[in-house]
């Protein structure tokens, strides 16, 4: 077997006595058969030039290409940012050969003075057993001291046996104490010591028990265990050290402890790599070597092997060996594997242009001596730099293996705390940004400068396109719960199936205790390839408050992580029980959800349904020992207790539930109410209906015709073209119909009211009109025979369409009789009108404003064609105005001039001072350009004005505004494109703007990055069927979708099956196979022949059901205004409408 190999089995071996030892920092193992064992410690981090300090224990997770890797979390929310990261500790276990070696006398010091011994001191002997406080004695005392004197040197236990354990101290005589026994964290009946032949020692036992007799013993002391347990941390940080290593000997029998401290067992060590020694240590000095007392058989020892050599960081071996004074081995030699120095392996994605770190899991890397507080990084490609970081901080750091010693007290010797503890000063690795693309299997050197000064670090950037985990952290873990949720981040998610990410969350044995249930993908990014999760992790059984828990993040396939970080600890839970609003799932079979903030899910729970009336609660339904479910829920079914439904639409329900706490037993109640929608289906919110054209002339015999709008239902989606009659009639007369066969049909979802959704229809298809129109004649469009007015036909000169005002600065209100809409044009811009379907005017249109308060009328120009409909019958209209000769602030009236006539427009202007802009946005910038296009918003200027670019390097690249390619652009906005020195390439670019003072006003960054050409999803539009918007959606593939409930972690809907619309990039998402979904706002993963493609929010309004709408036919009419039908004969509308099944929840 190689020796590597070898090596990596021996990490295996570990003592659950260590697991014990460390309180806040342990072991942790990974199947892989990789040991990922943070340990923490104690250190305080400070800036250099202040003098804030606090105590923070640190800790540090494995990294690598593992399918299994460990991550020691810390809670969000509970991590300092100075939050420290140490190494990785190796533990290795070795055979004691010799406990027979001898522990030598020490120069002999006076024996107690006759007048020195306390008064009432009892003499004890060797293998003796005193008696204290038994039933036959006449005085019983709390406090007792005794005199011991060996008749050889040697390591003896001094023990006080009783159901109340007693206080014991030692001391010499010279009063020097030499131990006392354990307290915490559970009392101990012994204390061991190294005993000098013939000297005299005092012992006194406090707080000696009245109820229980107390066995006092002193005996010769040897170490019954045959093993011992190293733990190997590197302490090499930095290029320029030496190589160091930190060896922790815990549980070790008080005779080897002080064999060690009292130079009767020599240490030594070697580092060798690939076989070959590279250094030795003989001996360990004694200022290297430190020791605490904790039991008789456990006690701890810590040793700094401190070599004269430099190494290059990597792999070595460590081998330690203990001999007697005569060179005889006592304790096997133990080698194990180590990874010396600091390598800081930092991924990205490649063909990427930027790192983006993680502000509270991101990597950090050090230095001995540093010039600065303030630096930053630099990314080499060889010699050359390819990008770099923003400004960060450098911080100092104080690292300790103190906490090893928490349970444990140290004893006092030559020791040298300089040995065991180190300042160095670190930076974070912060987001760095490249200004070319990064290539998978290069790695490249990270450098951090300060002024002029520029430093090596051990840190490596590392493009791949495995599976990145960026970022995780756990949400607050507590023993009363049975879940647990993780939030994370991966970059490289195109390549992978979610549902093989694995996370565990496992206790300091390596035992899994919480396995993954659920998960989400909550955002995914497809331009980055990046994606956010979280999963809900069930606790299969309760945890122990305040121990440590670390979490297991496993994929298949290659897999990389940038997470470092700290311990999840369990708090102890409370049984206070917090619900929110409940929700009902099915009003039919009362199905009621309540969810948690709070709650002790290993509890039992009674609830009662109360209704409430005036009130007055009256319980009409009850469970008994329920538990919420794996998601913090309880769904509750009081189906068993009814036949028919218990709540009623419009009432005020009350659910009530109680439990025992474990504090005082007392029962204990927590109680929410809630009201069930009544079904009011009949108050729906806007029933306009929309024509295209908006007008039929009487020339026309057949034209294309366009129908769109809400309440027009009435079956027409379900029904064939058959069954839909689209009729244009006047009088109950009919002159024309669209023809059946040319009819086309679509839906979208209208919130008519947050209880129920209907549908908004289009209709389009072939109008062919059979009868010659009149005049003066309303014209309605019957659809199925419900009559929808359209439009009045008449001779006058008319618009039937559209008047639209351009790029108008702003909209403001002011008095006009009433309150009126102006709309704020620049002096700087031309004012832009256009009007569509005119009918039966000239071609010499005039535009007419007249001023508000003056009444001054200018003729403002001539009104051009640019469009004709129906042979000529009606036109659209536009033109331009140039507003540079108007009044500043005058309101003016818009008109209409044909020959004499005027015609009102009903609209006003405002012009106004365009005012200079104070910021922009970049809407392009690509790879191989030198044109940069920004906006600016409408009526704003950007006189004397000057743009520059600033590279990721701090290069500044000249730019020039190209004075004739201002226009206006969407959203109201103006454009402008900016000439720069040299061709964009990729990186992320500062441009900066300055004002006519030459003044830095504004910067925006803006990333040129490879254009992404994988399929990705956009967002989804609410219709029926839901459509599904991409990009690169290929024709051919399985397309699927997982619904998954945000709030709560779960999935819902796995696998729903996709239509593809050919040669479009949009997917169909049919209605009926969410139907079953409650009302609410979902997040759906879209994945393409089982991978990931990308993630979009559907805002679910329920299912879209038909409900018969009855009304009687004089209500309808405007002008009955009376609720009473007054007439024997009553004829009823019955139209069938699109309602959203109702999903009862308070809103």
């Amino acid at each position: 077997m190689p020796r590597k190999i070898a090596n990596r089995l021996v990490l295996l071996v570990v003592m659950t006595l260590l697991a014990n030892m460390l309180m806040n920092g342990i072991l942790v193992f990974a199947n892989s058969g990789v040991i990922q064992p943070p340990i923490e410690s104690s250190g305080t981090d400070q800036n250099i030039i202040g003098n804030n300090e606090s105590n923070q224990r640190f800790s540090e997770s494995f990294d690598g290409d593992e399918k299994n890797i460990v991550l020691p979390l810390i809670e969000q929310g509970n991590q300092n940012d100075d939050s420290q990261l140490l190494k990785e500790p190796v533990t290795v276990t070795t055979q004691v050969f010799d406990k027979s070696f001898q522990l030598s006398d020490e120069v002999a010091s006076n024996s107690f003075s006759l007048m020195s011994i306390p008064l009432g001191a009892i003499p004890v002997n060797e293998g003796e057993i005193k008696i204290l406080n038994d039933e036959d004695s006449e005085d019983k005392l709390s406090s007792y001291t005794f005199v011991f004197t060996p008749s050889t040197t040697g390591c003896y236990k001094i023990t006080a046996a009783s159901p109340e354990i007693p206080y014991i101290y030692i001391y010499d005589s010279e009063y020097n104490s030499l131990g006392w026994n354990r307290t915490y964290p559970k009392m101990n009946d012994s204390v061991a010591a190294k005993l000098i032949k013939d000297q005299q020692y005092i012992i006194n036992l406090y707080s000696v028990s009245f109820n229980y007799a107390t066995e006092l013993s002193i005996n010769k002391y040897e170490s019954a265990a045959d093993n011992i347990t190293y733990t190997f941390v590197d302490n090499t940080y930095t290029a320029d050290e030496n190589a160091s290593v930190i060896v922790t000997v815990p549980y070790i029998g008080a005779d080897i402890l002080y064999g060690v401290l009292g130079r009767n067992i020599f240490i030594e060590a070697r580092l060798l790599k690939d076989g070959v020694l590279i250094d030795s240590i003989n001996e360990i000095p004694s200022d290297c070597i430190k020791g605490a007392r904790g039991t008789p058989d456990d006690n701890i020892l810590q040793f700094a092997c401190e070599f004269e050599k430099k190494v290059e960081h990597g792999e070595y071996t460590i081998e330690i060996t203990c001999r007697d004074i005569a060179g005889n081995i006592v304790i096997d030699t133990c080698e194990s594997a180590i990874t010396i120095g600091n390598p800081v392996s930092v991924y990205m994605p490649s063909n990427s242009v930027v790192y983006t770190a993680d502000s509270y899991t991101g990597q950090r890397v050090y230095f001995k001596d540093i010039n600065s507080d303030r630096g930053k990084f630099l990314v080499f490609d060889g010699d050359k730099i390819i990008g770099t970081s923003n400004s960060v901080y450098i911080y100092s750091t104080r690292i300790s293996y103190d906490d090893f010693f928490s349970t444990y007290s140290i004893i006092d010797g030559s020791y040298d705390s300089n040995k065991f503890e180190k300042t160095l000063y670190y930076s974070n690795i912060p987001s760095i940004n490249l200004n070319e693309v990064s290539k998978k299997g290069n790695s490249y050197d990270v450098k951090l400068v300060t002024g002029v000064s520029e430093f090596d670090t051990t840190a490596k950037l590392i493009p791949t396109d495995a599976l990145i985990l960026n970022y995780a952290s756990g949400g607050g873990l507590y023993d009363s719960v049975n879940n647990f949720k993780v939030y994370t981040q991966f970059y490289n998610i195109k390549n992978i199936n979610m549902d093989d990410i694995n996370v565990e969350l496992i206790d300091l044995y390596g035992n899994v205790v919480a396995r993954k249930t659920d998960y989400i993908c909550y955002s995914a990014i497809n331009n980055e390839h990046q994606a956010y999760f979280q999963f809900n992790l069930f606790i299969e059984k309760p945890l122990e408050a305040y121990k440590n828990y670390s979490l297991k993040i496993s994929y298949p396939k290659e897999f990389y992580t940038n997470v470092k970080s700290s311990y999840i600890t369990a708090y102890s839970g409370s049984d206070y029980l917090g619900i929110r609003t409940p929700e009902v799932l099915d009003i039919d079979k009362t199905i009621i959800s309540v969810s948690t903030y709070n709650v002790n899910s290993w509890q039992e729970y009674d609830v009662v349904l109360n209704r409430i009336n005036d009130d007055l609660e009256f319980p009409i339904a009850e469970l008994s020992k329920v538990k919420p479910d794996g998601y913090g829920t309880f769904v509750l079914d009081f189906s068993k207790d009814a036949k028919s439904s218990l709540l009623i639409p419009g009432e005020e329900y009350s659910i009530v539930f109680s439990y025992k706490s474990s504090y005082d037993n007392y029962t204990q109640y927590e109680r929410e109410s809630f009201k069930v929608p009544a079904k009011d289906y009949t108050s729906v919110g806007d029933k306009s209906v929309i024509f295209n054209p908006p007008v039929i002339p009487e020339t026309i015999t057949k034209t294309e015709f366009t129908i769109s709008g809400y309440e027009i239902e009435n079956g027409i989606i379900g029904a064939s073209n058959e069954n839909i009659n689209i009729e244009l009639v006047a009088d109950n007369e009919v002159y024309g119909a669209i023809k059946k066969d040319s009819i086309n049909k679509s839906a979208s979802v209208y919130n008519a009211n947050p209880n129920y959704s209907m549908s908004q229809v289009t209709i389009t298809g072939i109008m062919e009109v059979t009868k010659e129109l009149k005049d003066n004649t309303q014209y309605y469009i019957r659809i199925n025979g419900t009559d929808y007015e359209y439009f009045y036909n008449s001779q006058e000169k008319i618009i039937y369409g559209d008047f639209k005002i351009d790029h108008y600065c702003s909209d403001a209100e002011f008095k006009d009789g009433s309150n009126s809409i102006v709309h704020e044009i620049s002096e700087r811009e031309p004012l832009k009108l256009s009007c569509t379907f005119v009918k039966n005017t000239s071609d010499d249109l005039k535009l007419i404003m007249k001023n508000k308060v003056s009444g001054e009328e200018i003729e403002a120009g001539k009104w051009d064609t640019t469009k004709s409909h129906f042979n000529g019958e009606y036109k659209d209209i536009s033109i331009t105005v140039d507003m540079s000769g108007f009044d500043i602030n005058e309101i003016y009236d818009l008109y209409i001039k044909d020959g004499e006539e005027e015609y009102y427009l009903n609209k006003h202007i405002k012009v106004v001072e365009p005012i200079k802009a104070y910021g922009f946005t970049v809407q392009e910038a690509v790879y191989g350009s030198s044109k940069i296009t920004v906006s600016i918003p409408s009526c704003n200027i950007i006189d004397g004005y000057s743009f520059d670019i600033k590279d990721s390097m701090d290069n500044i690249i000249d730019a020039e505004i190209i004075t004739d390619s201002i226009r206006h652009g969407s959203n109201n906005s103006i454009y402008v494109d900016i000439e720069t020195d040299r061709a964009l390439s990729y990186g992320v670019y500062s441009v900066r703007m300055f004002n006519d003072n030459n003044k830095l006003i504004y910067i925006q960054q803006y990333t040129v990055t490879v254009e992404n050409s994988s399929p990705n999803v956009e967002y989804i539009q609410d219709g029926i069927p839901y459509l599904i918007f991409g990009k690169n959606l290929p024709d051919n593939g399985n397309y699927t979708a997982d619904i998954m409930d945000v709030n709560n972690i779960r999935m819902l809907k796995r696998g729903i099956s996709l239509v593809k619309r050919e040669g479009e990039n949009v997917l169909e998402l049919t209605e009926n196979k969410i139907g079953s979904l409650p009302i609410g706002t979902y997040n759906v993963s879209v994945n393409l022949n089982g991978r990931l493609i990308g993630t979009a929010y559907l805002n679910y309004s329920g299912p879209l059901q038909l409900k018969p709408l009855v009304i009687a036919k004089e209500w309808t009419e405007p002008k009955s205004k009376n609720t009473i039908i007054t007439s024997n004969t009553v004829e009823l509308l019955i139209k069938t409408m699109y309602y959203t099944k109702l999903r009862y929840a308070e809103s």
